[in-house]
Parts: C-alpha cells; sequence; structure tokens
C-alpha cells in the first residue's frame, strides 16, 4: 500500500488519522513462511533471504508465515514495520488501520527476539513511532524530540482504511520540511535545514519529483528494450562450437 501526496488536509485530521515517522530507508515486503524470509522490493523483485525469528522465518516456526511492510535502515540493520498484513499465519489485510497498528504492537510486544541480533535473526525488526490526537501542538511535539534515525518523512493514516493494493488517498506522505506550508505548523530549525537548496514550495518539489520518476521509467523500458533485442539477436547466432559445463562453484 503506497501513499499520495498530502496536498490538502483532511477536515478530520486530529480525530480520525494516524501519523507515523519514518525512518530513511529502502521500502520493502518482509515474508517470513518455510522457514526462511524473503525480502521484497517495491516492484515485487527478490532482493535477499535470510533466517528471522519473525513466525515462519526460521526452521522452528516453519509451519507459520508473516508478512509486513516495512523500511529497511541498513546503517541500523533494521527492518522498520510499517504496516502488518499477516501475523502468524493470521490474515489482517481486510481490518482497519488502527485494528492492524493495534495488533501489531501487541505482537512485537509479545515478541522481544525478534529486535535482539543473534545467529538465527541477523537484522532487527521495529515498530516505528505512530501517534494519534492529530493536533498543531501535538504534531510538532513529536519533531521536539530526539530520533536514532534520519527521518525520511511522514505518513497519514486514515484509521477505517484497510490495507490495499497500489497507491491509496488514504494514507498521505509529506516530507517534514512540507508541514509548515500544508498544515500551518511551525517547525523546529534541524527540520526546516532539511529541505533541498533548490526547495521552493510543496507543488514545485513534486512536479520535480514526478519529473524525475518518469525520466527513470522510461530509462528503465529502454534499457529492457535494449535488453530483449539483444537477446533476441542471440538466439539466431551460430556460434558454431561445443562447451563441455565444467562444475558450478557456488559462492
Amino acid at each position: 500500500m503506497f501513499s499520495e501526496w498530502l496536498v490538502e488536509v483532511p477536515s478530520d485530521l486530529d480525530k480520525n488519522w494516524l501519523m507515523t515517522i519514518c525512518p530513511v530507508g529502502k521500502r520493502c515486503l518482509v515474508v517470513a513462511s518455510d522457514g526462511i524470509t524473503s525480502v521484497y522490493n517495491k516492484v515485487g523483485k527478490l532482493i535477499t533471504k535470510h533466517p528471522s525469528r519473525l513466525p515462519g522465518g526460521c526452521r522452528e516456526s516453519k509451519t507459520d508465515y508473516t508478512i509486513l511492510d516495512c523500511v529497511y535502515n541498513d546503517p541500523l540493520r533494521t527492518y522498520f514495520i510499517l504496516d502488518c498484513l499477516c501475523w502468524k499465519s493470521h490474515p489482517i489485510v481486510d481490518s482497519e488501520t488502527e485494528f492492524r497498528f493495534y495488533w501489531l504492537k501487541c505482537k512485537l510486544d509479545e515478541s522481544k527476539e525478534i529486535s535482539a541480533f543473534v545467529y538465527d535473526n541477523p537484522y532487527s525488526f521495529r515498530d516505528v513511532p505512530r501517534f494519534s490526537g492529530l493536533d498543531l501542538l501535538n504534531i510538532r511535539n513529536q519533531f521536539e524530540k530526539e530520533f536514532e534515525y534520519e527521518i525520511d518523512g511522514v505518513l497519514f493514516y486514515h484509521k477505517e482504511a484497510h490495507y490495499e493494493a497500489g497507491c491509496t488517498p488514504l494514507v498521505g506522505w509529506l516530507k517534514p520540511y512540507m508541514i509548515p506550508e500544508i498544515l500551518g505548523i511551525p517547525m523546529p530549525d534541524w527540520v526546516l535545514r532539511q529541505a533541498p537548496s533548490d526547495y521552493v514550495n510543496v507543488r514545485n518539489s513534486i512536479e520535480k519529483f514526478e519529473s524525475e520518476q518518469k525520466m527513470r521509467f522510461e530509462d528503465k523500458i529502454g534499457a529492457d528494450l535494449k535488453t530483449d533485442n539483444l537477446d533476441n539477436s542471440l538466439k539466431n547466432v551460430d556460434i558454431g562450437m561445443d562447451f563441455n559445463e565444467s562444475p558450478r562453484q557456488e559462492i
């Protein structure tokens, strides 16, 4: 489930929305099943596999499965959990956000071992800070605290949203330095200093981001087409030599 830019303030922000402060990192889907933990990027490509103490993530719990929406922070070797789709073979994607977050907190409180660095849990799994009662003072106060990680942005979840594929207006996203313009809340100086040197305003920043995303997509399509053409050309080439396959060395 991906967010949309929060360009309009919901009239019920203080009552029906929750806020999550996200660390810098790579968005990923973590799937623990059959005794191994697989990590996929935003487009569904497998990134890595490793053991974990998540239910289903190691041999001792291979009959269970768990699916988590995470941000992986490499400096801390930690998966910060944004959302829970399934825990110990109990799917909760059809549950509302408020319940999913409550369920996740309960399960994490019961599973302290998944945050430890041990041989069968080489990466830590931890929750992210979440807040309700989003009045102006409460939002600002969250940024008066110290964080152990670099902050990437803020997610705003509607309490009644179900987990769904793709983007949804029921999850909003802002960079912290955009908050004064959109929410009208003065922010600490350290937050404002995060803004890029060429930052003008939110709308300009969104247009620039979308333009860069479009260029990346077009470059990827072009690279894929070149690869396909090369593969098709090689299929028509008769090398005229026989090769005996030598034993492969696993790395």
